[in-house]
C-alpha cells in the first residue's frame, strides 16, 4: 500500500486517540497527510479534530500534518472541530495558521458549523479570530502606504531605502530639504 493511502483503521485510530496506531503509520512511512479513501479521504488530523483528540492533534501538527487539507466536501479538520465542539482543538489548529475562511459544499465555513451545531464559544472564538486577522491585514496595508514605504517603492537610493524601512521621517525630510528628490532610482 502507498504511504498517501491511510488504511480506515488507521484514521479511525486517529479518532479515537491511539497514540501508538498513528505515531506507528508516521514512523513507519506512511505520510501524515495520507487520506483514507474508505473515510470520506479523511487524514488522520481530521479524524482526530473531529473525534476530540486533542493529544493526537498537537502530535499530527508538531509532525507537520497540514492544517488546512480539504477532503472532496470541501471539509477540513478546523471545520471538524468546530462543528464537534471541540474549542482546544480550534484554537490549536487556529495557532497553527489554520484558514477559516475555507469553504466546504454549501458554502458553509468553521463559522457556520460551530453556529449550526449550537457551539457559541467556538463561534466566538473564530469572530474574534476574523476580527485579528482583519486587523493584521489592516495595518499591514497602512503601513505599505505610508509616505516613506510609497518612497521605497519609488527605489530611492539606500540611505533613503533604509531611513524609510526604519520609519525615520526626520531623516527622509532631511533628505528631501537637502535637494532630494522623489523619483531618484537606487543605485
Amino acid at each position: 500500500m502507498a504511504s498517501w493511502e491511510l488504511p480506515e483503521a488507521t484514521c479511525l485510530a486517529a479518532g479515537e486517540g491511539d497514540a501508538h496506531a498513528v505515531t506507528a503509520w508516521v514512523d513507519e512511512g506512511g505520510g501524515v497527510d495520507a487520506r483514507s479513501a474508505e473515510q470520506d479521504d479523511m487524514t488522520m488530523l481530521m479524524s482526530a479534530a473531529f473525534g476530540g483528540q486533542e493529544a493526537a492533534v498537537r502530535m499530527l501538527l508538531q509532525r507537520g500534518a497540514s492544517v488546512n487539507v480539504q477532503n472532496p466536501f470541501g471539509s477540513t479538520a478546523l471545520m471538524g472541530a468546530a462543528a464537534s465542539g471541540h474549542t482546544t482543538i480550534v484554537q490549536a489548529l487556529l495557532d497553527a495558521k489554520a484558514d477559516a475562511s475555507l469553504q466546504a459544499s454549501g458554502n458553509k465555513t468553521a463559522l457556520m458549523w460551530a453556529e449550526q451545531h449550537k457551539h457559541p464559544a467556538i463561534a466566538q472564538l473564530l469572530r474574534q479570530h476574523a476580527k485579528r486577522q482583519a486587523a493584521e491585514a489592516e495595518a499591514r496595508a497602512a503601513v505599505t502606504s505610508t509616505p516613506l514605504l510609497v518612497a521605497v517603492r519609488e527605489e530611492l537610493p539606500q540611505a533613503m531605502y533604509l531611513a524609510a524601512n526604519k520609519g525615520d521621517a526626520q531623516a527622509v525630510a532631511a533628505w528631501l530639504d537637502e535637494g532630494g528628490c522623489m523619483d531618484v532610482r537606487s543605485p
